[in-house]
């Protein structure tokens, strides 16, 4: 799933921050301070690209869903035949989502 493995970066990313923070700390006092908040900014930065890209593509698919909702509302006025028809259609994107394949 997309989120999944780009959240798991990004905290990846943070853990190894956190780490580099002490040690720079412990040597470089102030100085190394203002590096590590350097690579927090650029950090929050990426998150903050991730995360915007994320809401995109789910308003994208939103719409998509919703398009693909008004076209079976005009063809088939049956609410089950419809709820039926998005289910399957959910179903066979799932393993594009959860493989993370566009």
């Amino acid at each position: 799933m997309r989120i999944t493995g780009d959240m798991r970066k990004l905290l990846g990313q943070y853990e190894l921050l956190g780490g580099r923070f002490r040690e720079r700390f412990e040597r470089w006092g102030l100085l190394g301070t203002m590096d590590i908040l350097d690579e927090l900014l650029t950090l929050f930065d990426d998150l903050r690209t991730t995360l915007e890209r994320i809401d995109a593509e789910q308003e994208e698919f939103a719409a998509e869903l919703q398009r693909d909702s008004e076209i079976m509302e005009s063809n088939f006025p049956d609410q089950a035949t419809i709820e039926l028809f998005s289910a399957i259609r959910v179903l066979y994107q799932l393993p594009m989502i959860m493989t993370d394949r566009p």
